[in-house]
């Protein structure tokens, strides 16, 4: 119990388990409902290099369209 007099406050640690539940209910479904832990798993394994290519994609795009786009509202606006 802190005092009204302590200098220093005390943590919030509110959300430090916040995933526990998770993982309870993601074990009884696996449990519940055979294969779907390796669906999850092969979603994941093939959703995150598609995912990572597209965000690479975009970065590279917004480079090399990012300057034009920004002469052209330059000149635009005058």
């Amino acid at each position: 119990m802190t005092s009204l007099d302590d200098p220093i406050p005390a943590t919030y640690t509110g959300l430090m388990h916040a995933g526990a539940g998770t993982i309870v209910t993601m074990g009884q479904l696996c449990a519940l409902i055979p294969g779907l832990l390796p669906i999850i798993a092969l979603t994941v394994v093939f959703a995150v290099p598609i995912v990572l290519a597209l965000v690479a994609l975009g970065v590279v795009g917004a480079v090399l369209a990012g300057p034009p786009y920004l002469i052209w509202r330059v000149v635009r606006r005058r």
